[in-house]
């Protein structure tokens, strides 16, 4: 609030906001105690049961993120627990931080899924607010390194804001009135950009180096300065820059310079073009920066997920075409091309998994949708076959019944592949023999037979 105070312009009384704290992510009402407690019991402001307290709740917080980066739940045990919520199953086993991240999962949830004994609410409650928000809290910490790092960083009094190339005017303006002592409180003056940090970073650094080397004299500066600028108000130089800075122009131009960036500022513009698929804010919402508004898909092309058996995964490469359908459209199939093979197979269930690539250009695919799926096998050309219902087993062994001179002529026959109800013969019967396709199951040998072609 002092901080406030001093640096920034207020027209108005000054109220103190939750929205105005620094680090909101991390400075939380949930966890003061964790932030606080050790400060105040340096300072002698707390006995030593509440410290051990903390303490306490510290190695349960602990033990409990430790649970959570080993704990591994099988997708029978937690889909569900997920299902019951509105959540999409998982297909394989899964690690429990990444099911705790899913919005509605409790850490105590996972831990009955797992037959465990749950934890406390205020040890819970700490991990489960890390887990959700762990990347905006690890952004937020990267921040706070990054201020601390520059907090520090001095600007002697002797510099001169008006010189440095690459200061917008609000900049030099607001510098040159505060005369900030760090590159932090420059930070915190409204109108200084992180833009304009960055020049008086590197403009630091260059005057630093120059005042080692015994380059500026700052005494002789700050005479040389004030000589400077006595000579141009006298000449009439900054005139126009003094009545407009009297008369409150330039202040009404800086506000009008912000409101444009503002207005600018208020458009999202998307990094693809797509489809809105979930809106997370509202019309007259206010957001800050990071935070997700909507999830955009792009759905002009759609990738499907197949299971194959693993005694299939030979007959299957990139590249070989894919024939899908949806209950949707049942009678409509959509062609598409196996784009990756997935290089491990999943132990239990004895299959791997492919995905192929299908044009959507009208959009009637749509993610998540449950498809089935036919994989191109494998052509094999110059093979002899018959349907599958031909070939009958006598004495286990196979064989079929060859038509001649209109009797049934007991066959036995060596078989090859099967695929899509036909059998390939690799040796009894030759090209053009006529075979029993029906009827042969109870047929004996060297019988009469009246036979018809079936096309």
């Amino acid at each position: 609030m002092v901080d406030d105070l001093v640096t920034k312009e207020l027209d108005e009384p000054y109220r103190v906001h939750t929205s105005r704290a620094e680090y909101r992510l991390l400075l939380r009402q949930d966890n003061a105690d964790r932030r606080l407690t050790p400060i105040a019991a340096r300072l002698g402001l707390v006995d030593r049961e509440r410290m051990d307290r903390l303490e306490r709740k510290e190695a349960r917080i602990a033990q409990a993120e430790a649970w959570l980066r080993s704990a591994r739940l099988a997708p029978e045990r937690v889909n569900p627990y997920l299902l019951g919520m509105g959540q999409t199953a998982v297909r394989e086993t899964t690690p429990a931080h990444r099911l705790l991240a899913r919005p509605g999962v409790t850490l105590n949830g996972l831990r009955m899924l797992a037959g465990e004994k749950g934890f406390a609410a205020e040890v819970s409650e700490q991990v489960e607010l890390a887990s959700l928000y762990a990347g905006y809290i690890s952004q937020q910490q990267r921040q706070v390194e990054r201020a601390r790092s520059q907090e520090n960083a001095v600007l002697p009094d002797w510099i001169d804001y008006s010189g440095i190339q690459g200061l917008r005017t609000e900049a030099r303006i607001k510098l040159a009135r505060h005369r900030p002592a760090t590159l932090g409180q420059a930070s915190r003056l409204a109108g200084v950009t992180a833009s304009d940090l960055a020049v008086l970073m590197v403009q630091l650094r260059k005057a630093q180096a120059a005042y080692e080397r015994e380059e500026i004299n700052p005494a002789a500066l700050q005479t040389a300065r004030r000589d400077y600028e006595a000579v141009q108000l006298l000449s009439g130089d900054h005139r126009y820059e003094l009545i407009a800075q009297n008369t409150g122009l330039t202040a009404a131009e800086i506000a009008h310079s912000r409101a444009v960036l503002d207005l600018k500022q208020t458009a999202i513009h998307a990094p693809f073009s797509g489809v809105i698929n979930e809106r997370l804010v509202e019309e007259g919402q206010q957001v800050a920066a990071g935070e997700t508004c909507l999830t955009l898909l792009d759905v002009s092309r759609v990738r499907v997920k197949a299971a194959v058996l693993e005694s299939d995964l030979g007959a299957v490469e990139i590249g070989r075409g894919i024939r899908v359908r949806v209950a949707a459209w049942p009678e409509e199939s959509f062609e598409g091309r196996i784009a990756r093979i997935y290089p491990a197979v999943d132990e239990e269930g004895g299959t791997g998994f492919v995905e192929a690539d299908l044009p959507n250009a009208d959009g009637r695919l749509k993610p998540g949708m449950y498809a089935e799926i036919r994989i191109e096998g494998t052509f094999y050309e110059n093979r002899l076959a018959v349907p599958a219902g031909a070939v009958v087993v006598r004495d286990e062994r196979p064989l079929v019944f060859r038509i001649r001179d209109g009797r049934a002529q007991w066959t036995y026959v060596d078989l090859g592949r099967e695929a899509d109800g036909w059998q390939e013969i690799t040796s009894g019967i030759s090209e053009g023999d006529t075979v029993a396709v029906t009827g042969n199951v109870t047929l004996a040998h060297d019988v009469p037979v009246r036979a018809s072609m079936i096309e």
